[in-house]
């Protein structure tokens, strides 16, 4: 969304996008052809994970202390890269989607799963939510305690979902946006203003009033977010991008060679991949 407007803008040839991801992913293949669709500026960043030295890691921790975690690690050496390749100055600024899909209805399938029988199991839908242990390993080292705590957890959530009015769906979004949003996903736009100006144009009332005015018909799989890019920029919409539940835009052989290639990386068997696929430096 904030593409799309920019690069229909007065703007357009002061915009730089940068991505990084695994090749053949949905993000870094949808933003590449958009930038080639729209002839903006682009480059790709790879993450090498230099983060993950000794030394990197004590920067980190410094920054993050306790809550650490590999985002923050890996969007520290994203943004380091990036003021490498521009000049930053005064008007120099940086657009984050930070609130860009949670209002507007990205999770709410996934939080309100028939098979979903309370909020502790709705936030266990998020990679970055998900416990570290198993529930069995977490009996083991808590023992009696492990309910008890479990159980604290469980009531705080449902405080905090009840705080909020409206029906279940909208009161999942608002729930969403002050567990996981908030504690985790917000770091981005704060970590990027270290370096940089970070605007994060859908972080305000008026975005989510909207999204929270529809019903849910409009919210599953952002529906309302495709239908205004197909009626504002149908050239943009066009293109597939996860929004729609596409995870790759590669072809099937180009998946499978990738799939090999990551088996024979871990075994060290370089030699045998193009050098394309060769992660030797990892």
């Amino acid at each position: 969304m904030i593409f799309s407007v920019i690069a229909n803008s007065n703007y357009k040839d002061k915009l730089h996008c940068f991505s990084y991801g695994s090749p053949g992913s949905i993000d870094l293949e949808s933003a590449k052809n958009l930038c080639k669709l729209k002839k903006i500026n682009w480059s790709f960043i790879d993450i090498n994970l230099k983060h993950l030295n000794k030394d990197n890691l004590e920067k980190n921790y410094e920054l993050f202390g306790p809550s650490l975690h590999m985002h923050g690690m890996y969007c520290n050496d994203f943004i380091e890269q990036i003021s490498k390749k521009i000049k930053f100055n005064k008007k120099t600024a940086l657009t984050n989607g930070f609130m860009t899909g949670v209002p507007a209805g990205q999770h709410i399938k996934w939080m309100s799963h028939s098979k979903i029988k309370n909020l502790t199991q709705s936030l266990e839908q998020f990679g970055s939510s998900q416990s570290f242990y198993s529930n069995t390993e977490l009996k083991q080292v808590y023992k009696k305690d492990y309910l008890k705590c479990n159980k604290i957890l469980s009531n705080r959530l449902d405080k905090l979902y009840n705080l909020f009015n409206g029906k279940k769906y909208q009161k999942l979004i608002m729930f969403d946006n002050w567990t996981q949003q908030r504690n985790f996903i917000s770091f981005h736009p704060r970590l990027f203003n270290m370096y940089i100006d970070t605007v994060s144009p859908h972080a305000n009332k008026d975005y989510e009033n909207f999204f929270l005015s529809l019903s849910d018909k409009y919210l599953i799989d952002r529906k309302a977010v495709q239908l205004l890019l197909n009626y504002k920029y149908r050239d943009i919409s066009s293109i597939p991008t996860n929004s729609i539940g596409v995870t790759s835009l590669s072809s099937n052989l180009r998946k499978f060679v990738l799939r090999i290639s990551g088996t024979l990386n871990k075994l060290k068997l370089y030699n045998f991949l193009p050098k394309q696929y060769q992660l030797k430096r990892f």
